[in-house]
């Protein structure tokens, strides 16, 4: 595996301890403090993007630009 961001960090310790409220928050901050790839169908037209969606409508964000390129 790949080095460890610090969002993978504090997703393993929000998984780590389930019951955990003060992680859970400290991964949502470390999503709110990162700079997220969002991956897309096609090149933008424009001011229009087509992100890729997975059913129910989400979409897929790495947080660094190799994850998204691999």
């Amino acid at each position: 595996m790949a080095e460890m961001t610090p969002l993978d960090v504090a997703h393993a310790a929000m998984i780590a301890a389930e019951q955990d409220d003060a992680a859970r928050l400290r991964f949502y901050e470390r999503i709110a403090d990162v700079e997220l790839y969002l991956l897309l169908e096609a090149e933008p037209d424009e001011d229009q993007i087509n992100p890729v969606l997975l059913d129910g409508g989400y979409g897929i964000v790495f947080d660094r630009a190799e994850r998204l390129a691999a």
